[in-house]
């Protein structure tokens, strides 16, 4: 109970950024190609599980020498994959907005000519239909969807709007894009900005204490694109 790179980066600069490993999300990308090879295990003789289109947002889980040990969807099953390391820009590499305002119910982000108004609201339990577990105490599914941010008890909060304004072109992501993410949390959201790319990146770990997740919201070329989960743990 409890988941559009800018284009290429100097030897030196990457070497940086991977100077620790790293739990988070990344931007894959392969300068020479338009896809990028997952493998079974970090070497290049390994079988390849899976090949995503560059600007693919993926989890990544740290590092194994040249290698980034990442996350990737095989049909409908979930595993763990090897690209090599250059490929994986982690999304903090990016410019980061910064935070304008913090209330309760909204947080302002602002920066590169973009402006981001996330709001929530409380949780209204008359608005939703639940599913529980055989002993009836844990909530296994809301409105007929898995439940992130609570692990098996009522959540609190929601997400309400979030809305990007590109000097004045505005963008509101869509409803399907927010259901069934509970307890968010302002203090952990940050927003980062490939401008080369024209992507923007809003990441977060929400949480009630115990069903944590990782999320980033994907805008490209000013649409919204997906949204990327994971656990994280």
């Amino acid at each position: 109970m409890n988941s559009v790179i800018s284009i290429v980066f100097l030897v030196l600069s990457a070497q940086v950024l991977w100077a620790q490993d790293i739990m988070e999300f990344v931007v894959i990308k392969d300068p020479t190609d338009t896809i990028v090879n997952i493998r079974e295990s970090n070497s290049a003789k390994s079988s390849i599980i899976n090949v995503v289109p560059n600007g693919t947002v993926m989890f990544c889980f740290g590092s194994n020498g040249n290698w980034a040990d990442v996350e990737t969807m095989t049909g409908n099953e979930i595993k763990q994959g090897y690209i090599y390391k250059s490929f994986a820009t982690p999304i903090h590499a990016f410019t980061e907005l910064k935070t304008i305002d913090t209330k309760e119910h909204q947080l302002v982000l602002q920066g590169q000519g973009i402006e981001i108004i996330i709001s929530t609201n409380p949780f209204d339990k008359e608005q939703h239909t639940f599913k529980y577990d055989e002993t009836g105490k844990y909530i296994i599914a809301i409105d007929d969807k898995r439940v992130w941010g609570t692990d098996g008890g009522m959540p609190t909060t929601e997400y309400n709007s979030v809305t990007i304004s590109f000097n004045g072109d505005t963008v509101t992501l869509p409803k399907e894009a927010l259901y069934n993410l509970y307890q968010p949390n302002f203090t952990h959201t940050r927003a980062y900005y490939d401008k080369a790319a024209d992507a923007l990146y809003i990441t977060t770990l929400n949480s009630d204490g115990t069903g944590g997740y990782c999320l980033v919201f994907v805008v490209k070329d000013k649409k919204y694109k997906e949204r990327v989960m994971n656990t994280g743990f």
